[in-house]
């Protein structure tokens, strides 16, 4: 829809399920960053079920960290809280 930022319905996400409601997402910057609270196994399941995708962090001290320690510099959207594990698309 050429759309950058803002709210995106379940129903657009195209999911088969109706997702967990801790799990949050939003539109920012061209970029769908999905995130929710750290939860034992959380990160694991995320890295099996993304094929060890890299774009996985955690949300700390203000600004995001790749599993990998490296920095994005992304500017994230308002309302993720600290120690979220986030995922970016």
């Amino acid at each position: 829809s050429g759309q950058q930022n803002g709210t995106i319905s379940p129903d657009q996400l195209a999911l088969p399920f109706t997702p967990d409601s801790r799990i949050r997402h939003q539109l920012h910057q061209g970029r769908l960053w999905i995130w929710m609270p750290e939860l034992p196994g959380l990160i694991d399941a995320l890295r099996s079920r993304s094929r060890g995708s890299a774009l996985i962090g955690i949300f700390q001290h203000g600004q995001l960290t790749w599993l990998s320690g490296t920095v994005p510099g992304l500017t994230p959207p308002a309302g993720i809280t600290e120690d979220s594990v986030v995922y970016v698309n």
